[in-house]
């Protein structure tokens, strides 16, 4: 009697372990599967193969492609949007030491069109090595709007040029010729100060010596008759002053 009860208990003790076996093994092959579809899925995103090809809901980073010339590390960046355009253009320096304009339209910043080709236009080979990039806009003569570049010279100084956009960039000139600016900076900013399109002055501030001052060069329209001059003899005839801001 005892060996058949101690017989039925060996019986199902290894019953258990069987069904364990079984379980632990399909539970495994479940886990295993789902991992892989999870690691593939990982790489498919990481290689830009989303389910949803790229779409505008994708906010991850995409190297913009075709914009005429490769930046140069280091160096500015600055971006412009019309208003009365949706296009966006951006300036940089190349790696030749050109500043260039690339001209966006709106859709062609989205990541599935990244690759489509810009306008890309070359502003001017005068630039020093390294040089930041500033850029604004405003409105001369009720409704034409101007473009204006500032970066530093291959002299050492500030420069500054122009378009409408229609025309072709003008040569670059420097506004203020006995103030320079660090040749370590790497900032470069500019406002425009306009209404009802006047032009009421423009301010420039770059990095001067490193950690403690910063000048700001600028014009002011204000108490000049300059109405229906272009934006060029704005800028020639009119001084520019210098301020110096201390840093806290």
């Amino acid at each position: 009697m005892r060996r058949k009860v101690a017989l039925c208990v060996i019986a199902f003790v290894v019953a258990i372990i069987i069904i364990a076996a079984a379980l632990g093994g399909a539970l495994g092959a479940t886990l295993g599967n789902k991992n892989g579809k999870n690691s593939n899925s990982k790489s498919n995103s990481s290689n830009g193969n989303d389910n949803d090809g790229g779409n505008s809901n994708d906010t991850s980073a995409g190297t913009l492609a075709n914009i005429g010339n490769t930046a140069q590390d280091k160096t500015g960046l600055a971006q412009l949007h019309m208003p009365n355009s949706d296009d966006l253009h951006v300036y940089c320096m190349s790696e030749g030491n050109q500043i260039v304009e690339a001209k966006h339209s709106n859709s062609n910043w989205q990541k599935q069109n990244r690759e489509l080709p810009a306008s890309t236009t070359n502003i001017t080979n005068d630039a020093a090595g390294g040089s930041p990039v500033a850029a604004i806009y405003y409105t001369l003569q009720g409704n034409t709007i101007y473009h204006q570049m500032f970066l530093i010279g291959s002299n050492g100084l500030i420069a500054t040029c122009n378009t409408t956009g229609s025309a072709a960039w003008s040569s670059p000139y420097n506004p203020a010729i006995d103030l320079k600016p660090s040749s370590t900076t790497r900032s470069l900013a500019a406002v425009a100060n306009t209404s009802s399109g006047t032009l009421y002055g423009i301010r420039v501030y770059f990095g001067f010596l490193a950690g403690s001052i910063q000048p700001r060069v600028g014009m002011d329209l204000r108490q000049r008759n300059m109405k229906g001059k272009s934006a060029q003899t704005h800028l020639n005839l009119t001084p520019w002053r210098k301020t110096v801001l201390l840093l806290l």
